[in-house]
């Protein structure tokens, strides 16, 4: 989770969530995928994976993704705090006693060349590395926080290389296993840390492309306010399908 820095990570008692308004600005909710409840003490656990054949209604469509969990991606430029956003998210869920895992951003790990020296295959390499580790990733999870999607993913070969057809395929299929992108702003240039680019035009130019791929592709995101870092990950929450929040661990306060 780091950023694709391309271009080469409570408080005491806390009342009962009450998700029933939240949404986006539009007014879509998230919803749980089939054979998940919101309830942490139901629902499929160890030894029978949720999205099994057998639980999918016989009129619902095999999803794109073979694992039923519900997915959040934290997508955006590089350098605007997605990694730190996705261990603050993840840690929040993991006290409310659900199955939650992570994907780091796949781009740190990528051998071929990132930023704005970056390939055709070196973009090719993250798109799909990214969609399979959200698979293994998946697996038996309630909750899924992904470091980027394969659409700001993509955003970086559209930004030096305009839009192939093969990966418009790829991207649009997949972006359907999401549950929700939350979409993180520029705040400040980016700093270096060895591998993400520092220039903040070329910074700004990828968010403007994520935000030209999400019209294309017509997907919905949940813009975060630039001026509230603080209350971020507690947006996120408040448009998750979450039952009652659990009880302070260990003595917590």
């Amino acid at each position: 989770m780091v950023a694709q820095e391309h271009n080469r990570s409570e408080e005491g008692s806390t009342p009962d969530r009450d998700t029933t308004d939240a949404a986006f600005p539009s007014g879509r909710r998230v919803g749980l995928p089939s054979g998940i409840s919101a309830d942490p003490s139901s629902g499929p656990r160890a030894g029978s994976p949720a999205g099994a054949p057998q639980d999918l209604p016989a009129d619902e469509p095999w999803p794109v993704s073979p694992v039923r969990c519900c997915k959040i991606a934290f997508i955006g430029s590089h350098g605007v705090g997605k990694t730190t956003l996705c261990f603050e998210l993840a840690a929040r869920l993991k006290r409310l006693d659900r199955r939650v895992d992570m994907v780091k951003e796949v781009a740190r790990s990528c051998p071929l060349p990132l930023n704005r020296d970056t390939t055709v295959d070196a973009q090719s390499w993250i798109l799909h590395t990214q969609v399979a580790r959200e698979i293994e990733t998946a697996h038996e999870q309630d909750f899924l926080v992904c470091d980027r999607s394969v659409l700001d993913n993509y955003a970086y070969l559209v930004a030096k290389f305009g839009r192939r057809a093969p990966f418009d395929n790829v991207v649009a299929d997949w972006l359907k296993s999401y549950a929700l992108l939350a979409w993180v702003p520029v705040v400040e240039g980016p700093r270096y840390d060895g591998v993400r680019d520092t220039d903040l035009t070329y910074q700004r130019r990828i968010h403007e492309v994520i935000g030209e791929l999400l019209r294309v592709f017509q997907a919905e995101a949940l813009p975060l306010d630039a001026g509230g870092r603080d209350g971020w990950v507690e947006r996120v929450l408040e448009v998750l399908p979450l039952g009652p929040a659990q009880l302070p661990l260990f003595g917590e306060t």
